[in-house]
């Protein structure tokens, strides 16, 4: 199992490569060993389903973010160009994604919402390990049944 970093260090670097590092490591299941299996789920569930929830917190605070300067952009042009007539909503939503803010802040939303749904894969592959782990754990208690 991967040492635990630091939940904020994690979600600022995760990439396609961590993720792989990670899910590999807490899907795999060491069967010899079943009774520590079962007693670290919990914890590592708890984990990564807090590192899900910090960046969900992280994402909705990027879109709040996206949507003041998007509501912002939109009405100092529309104070700008007052004196020229009014800007019809197409020429407010063009000036707003013109803008190099815009731009930055989208990209932003993007990353985290990838990093997001990544992370909510890792928390579904746990869960489904759960299933697994008290499937085998039954398997083995009915082997037992059967031997002794």
């Amino acid at each position: 199992m991967m040492s635990r970093l630091d939940i904020n260090h994690i979600i600022e670097n995760l990439d396609m490569e961590t993720y792989n590092e990670v899910c590999k490591g807490i899907t795999k299941i060491n069967i010899t060993n079943m009774d520590e299996e079962l007693s670290r789920h919990a914890s590592n569930y708890a984990y990564y389903s807090s590192m899900q929830d910090l960046c969900k917190k992280r994402l909705d605070d990027a879109q709040l973010e996206l949507t003041i300067y998007s509501s912002q952009t939109r009405k100092d042009r529309k104070s700008e160009s007052a004196s020229q007539g009014k800007p019809t909503a197409k020429d407010l939503d063009d000036h707003v994604c013109s803008q190099e803010d815009f731009r930055r802040l989208s990209l932003e939303v993007n990353e985290l919402t990838l990093k997001y749904n990544m992370l909510r894969s890792l928390v579904q592959a746990l869960s489904h390990k759960k299933d697994l782990l008290v499937q085998l754990s039954a398997n083995m208690r009915a082997e037992k049944n059967i031997y002794s």
